[in-house]
């Protein structure tokens, strides 16, 4: 009964650590995807 208990506190554990790296993953990309618009921009406004 116990260490089924501690497996399933684990799984939990790994999948809420899981998400909170997806999100941190995911606003990363976006970080990246605005920043390269915005050179984007920059480069043919400049021309």
């Amino acid at each position: 009964m116990r260490e089924e208990y501690k497996k399933q506190l684990i799984t939990l554990l790994f999948l809420l650590f899981s998400v909170t790296n997806h999100k941190k993953i995911y606003n990363h990309i976006e970080e990246i995807i605005i920043l390269r618009h915005m050179t984007l921009r920059k480069k043919y406004e400049s021309t």
